[in-house]
């Protein structure tokens, strides 16, 4: 599977893609450390300077209008699906899955126009490599599972970044985009 660069996507896009990505993590109303941690490394994988993070970051939660245009933008430049990806592991980010961010990640889904099934195989990649700790200690019906997401990824030409988060281990989200 090809990774395309996120970085080459417009800076508004990148932007956006952030803001929603941070929106999420107040959807709960309690920023957890562990939420602001994948927050900075995702402002890192896409390019964006600390300073314009750090502003998207203490902004915290968007209006419906702005989140609108936010997925337009993000359907513009194809990264819906990573964009979902993301958001689900930053859903997961505190170990727990609240209900209201289950509902939101729904109406996300919905928003980004991306079908059940495929969002259903997103959550179950997410669940699948949330547990993997090191690449030499992958359980072998969890490697069967992470494989079949990416097959189903290249058959159905589903775009996936390098910057996506495939793991919130870093060792780990590393093994994955290089066994590709």
């Amino acid at each position: 599977m090809n990774l395309p660069d996120i970085a080459l996507a417009p800076k508004y896009s990148r932007e956006v893609y952030f803001s929603l990505l941070t929106h999420m993590a107040h959807v709960d109303e309690n920023l957890d450390e562990s939420e602001v941690e994948l927050l900075k490394s995702e402002a890192k994988r896409l390019g964006l300077n600390e300073t314009d993070a750090e502003t998207i970051m203490a902004r915290g939660k968007m209006d419906e209008s702005e989140v609108d245009r936010g997925f337009d933008a993000i359907r513009k430049e194809r990264m819906e699906y990573s964009f979902l990806l993301d958001l689900i592991f930053m859903a997961m980010a505190d170990g727990f899955l609240h209900d209201n961010e289950r509902v939101y990640l729904a109406k996300i889904n919905d928003r980004v126009a991306v079908s059940r099934a495929d969002f259903h195989s997103l959550v179950y990649f997410a669940q699948s490599s949330l547990g993997v700790k090191s690449p030499d200690e992958i359980d072998p019906m969890v490697e069967y599972m992470i494989e079949n997401f990416f097959r189903w990824a290249r058959q159905d030409h589903v775009r996936l970044y390098r910057q996506t988060t495939f793991a919130l281990n870093e060792e780990v989200d590393l093994f994955l985009k290089n066994e590709l």
